[in-house]
């Protein structure tokens, strides 16, 4: 008896692993995204149109990349992230907080 449930055991574990090993082989891994971008993508990212995206590359506010002949303008996606999680702006809490630490006092603030 003991040995049928051994041997039961062995072969629901090596099902178990061909059943694991098919949906591993099935399961799509996620798209890397391109890190190069285009101007539009770029926009979207940080949220503003084109226009004012240009006005921030000639105002040298982004980083931006050309090619060779200086025609073609492209933006890393990781520095378009950055730029835009920059412009976060603090909440109440967050900002009081601050100033009492900059005081040298502990803050009393609860997050609501």
């Amino acid at each position: 008896m003991n040995e049928n449930i051994i041997l039961s055991q062995i072969t629901l574990d090596a099902l178990a692993e061909k059943i694991a090993s098919k949906l591993a082989g099935r399961i799509k891994q996620p798209k890397k995204l391109p890190e190069r971008i285009n101007s539009e993508k770029a926009a979207q990212i940080i949220g503003c149109k084109k226009s004012y995206l240009a006005q921030l590359r000639h105002k040298k506010k982004i980083p931006f990349y050309k090619n060779e002949g200086g025609r073609i303008i492209s933006y890393k996606r990781s520095e378009m992230e950055a730029y835009r999680d920059s412009k976060r702006v603090a909440t109440k809490s967050e900002r009081v907080e601050a100033a009492h630490l900059a005081q040298g006092r502990k803050s009393n603030v609860h997050s609501n």
